[in-house]
């Protein structure tokens, strides 16, 4: 099945199961067939679903929260680029569903049960602060895994690697529009789904098309792999302090100092630290991932320094997350990145449009224009 067409229909389809199988306990998993996926981590526990539990034909995960401020908003962020995903301006953010607030009642597991659904003391640990609290319970798409698991598996193929660059930058364009970054991007936090189930990587000339604007259009190829960024917890808005890390051999031998403790925060320098980590993984010909390094260590560098918010700032001349893509495109031509060139339609496994919609007219306002013509 092609996720991309049938990530809307998946959508609504299991909104309509939630909304009937959990009716009765909104803060209980008894409804549904469940296991723990991961470890417990510092927010939550995360629990894959198969539903409806009789001959179930969806699968996605319950992320079980504490009741918090930062949980808070990032169940906020998530909603906010859900839209994006169901408006079809970008595929780069997963698809939530129901975000219960349970208060104290999260009584999620069967404690008679607890071992057969959590399989690790950290996991253990993690329910047993939980369940006597207020929690949250988010349920989210099912990805084939992130981006570690991913590059371990293919180490070898640049393009490849420049596809994963290109589409998480994508995402990055509608985090930076919002006047956000990320804020923890490293390879953990990007998720990845084949497109086609029956496939993994394959090398089709594929593409995503995105409308930038009217003189601009990009067309991605994705071998077949979408990439998606996930974990908001930690986003912030551009320049507020960062707490992005970086530790590469790579970057010692280069000046990288700031004035002030920590970087601020912008999707330059998230693209800078996730870079960073995907270089880890690259057993190939670097010259390509050197480049695109030296590039954004050079903008973030100068960005940095310069105190820019919107725009870096490279041997004199502004560069805008829009026109760095077009520079980006130039470079890559023909291989992974187009820009503004002719794709057979065949080529194109979805289109999405990065422009800004106009706000709708109000029924009340359209009739006061209305009379004010007739007049």
């Amino acid at each position: 099945m092609n996720t991309i067409s049938s990530r809307l229909k998946n959508y609504n389809e299991i909104k309509k199961i939630l909304s009937e199988e959990n009716q009765v306990d909104k803060c209980g998993l008894e409804p549904f067939d469940y296991k723990q996926i991961g470890s417990g981590s510092v927010s939550g526990i995360a629990m894959k679903l198969k539903i409806p539990k009789e001959n179930p034909t969806h699968t996605l995960i319950a992320k079980v929260m504490e009741y918090n401020s930062s949980n808070r908003r990032e169940i906020s962020n998530y909603e906010r680029f859900k839209k994006d995903v169901l408006t079809k301006r970008s595929p780069h953010f997963p698809l939530i569903w129901e975000s219960i607030d349970c208060k104290d009642k999260c009584h999620f597991i069967n404690p008679d049960q607890i071992e057969e659904y959590l399989d690790d003391e950290e996991a253990y640990e993690k329910w047993s602060e939980i369940k006597d609290q207020y929690c949250f319970m988010l349920f989210a798409e099912l990805f084939k895994g992130d981006c570690n698991q991913f590059c371990k598996k293919y180490k070898y193929n640049v393009d490849l690697y420049l596809s994963i660059v290109s589409q998480v930058l994508m995402g990055l364009f509608l985090v930076d529009e919002k006047d956000l970054a990320h804020g923890d991007l490293h390879c953990g936090n990007v998720l990845y789904s084949y497109i086609d189930s029956s496939k993994e990587v394959v090398d089709e000339n594929k593409y995503f098309k995105y409308i930038v604007d009217a003189q601009t259009t990009i067309y991605i190829k994705h071998f077949n792999t979408l990439f998606v960024l996930w974990d908001f917890e930690k986003m912030k808005k551009v320049g507020t302090p960062s707490s992005h890390a970086l530790s590469s051999r790579w970057l010692e031998d280069r000046e990288f100092d700031f004035e002030e403790d920590e970087p601020p925060n912008c999707v330059y320098w998230d693209m800078t630290v996730f870079l960073d980590a995907l270089i880890h993984f690259y057993r190939g010909n670097s010259d390509t991932l050197d480049y695109l390094k030296s590039v954004y260590l050079a903008y973030t560098y100068r960005f940095i320094n310069n105190d820019k918010k919107r725009e870096v700032d490279v041997d004199g001349k502004n560069y805008t997350v829009k026109e760095l893509l077009i520079k980006l495109s130039a470079y890559l031509e023909n291989t992974v990145l187009l820009h503004n060139t002719e794709i057979s339609p065949d080529q194109i496994t979805a289109t999405f449009d990065l422009r800004k919609k106009g706000v709708k007219q109000s029924k009340k306002t359209r009739r006061k224009k209305k009379s004010k013509n007739v007049l």
